[in-house]
This record gives C-alpha cells, structure tokens and sequence, in this order.
C-alpha cells in the first residue's frame, strides 16, 4: 500500500497540495469498515475451525477488538506515509517510539487475557493515527 500511496503523497507534497478526502470515497470507507467489522467477527470463528481445526477460537470481543485495531492500523500506516511523504521522517519517528511506549505501559496495566492484549494494541495504533494526523496537518 505504502509503494501505491507514497509517490502521490510525495508528488503532492511539492507543490504544497494537502490531500482531500472526497464525500464519496469518505461513504466508501464507513460502508468497507462496517463491512469488515462485521465479516471479521461473523467469518472468523468458522475459517479458524476449518483452517487449523482449533478447539478453542477466539470470543467474539477480541476479534472485534482486532478487526477495529486492523482498520486503524491501516489509516495509522497511511498517516504515516503522509508524514513521509512531507520530508517529516522524525515526526513520524516520534509517533511510533511514543505509540510503543503506550503500548507498553497498557499492556503492563491490563491484565494478561487476550482481550487486553487485543485492546493495548488497538490503543497503541490509535496514537500512530491521532499523532501521525495531528502532526501532518499542524505543519
């Protein structure tokens, strides 16, 4: 994804053009996330089963959790490649050393089960995507 987004980012980047998210695409993306929130949570129990023949398939709360988590990893990993893209490489540096931290720190406060393990990462991603954003568009 990074190899498709980052030339048009870094093209833009030249004459000073920020990126736009149009209605249309904006409607496209809620419709894609609630689509996958929903396939992730309904599919994966029973490609879990099939697949590795698994006695024990994750509950329905942590496969939640880490759909959300995949999908703010994704807008995560374009900030960053906005960031980039923007000659702003330390920026996005610091978001991801401070991501880590949280990650860290919430992993260590939550109790060891696979739900909080799920959620320390969700949180984790959601700073890489706040601090990559606000920092893109703070200038």
């Amino acid at each position: 994804m990074q190899a498709l987004v980052l030339p048009v980012l870094a093209g833009r980047s030249q004459g000073g053009k920020l990126p736009r998210i149009r209605g249309g695409v904006l409607g496209l993306v809620v419709f894609l996330v609630v689509a996958w929130l929903l396939g992730a949570t309904a599919l994966t129990p029973l490609a879990v089963h099939l697949a590795f023949g698994a006695l024990t398939v994750p509950e329905t709360g942590v496969l939640a959790v880490l759909a959300v988590g995949a999908m703010v990893g994704t807008g995560a990993l374009l900030a960053q490649t906005a960031l980039v893209a923007h000659r702003r490489q330390s920026a996005a540096g610091a978001v991801c050393a401070t991501a880590v931290i949280v990650l860290l720190i919430v992993f260590y406060l939550l109790p060891a089960t696979p739900l909080a393990a799920a959620l320390s990462l969700l949180i984790a991603l959601g700073v890489v995507l706040a601090g990559s954003a606000l920092l893109f568009w703070r200038k």
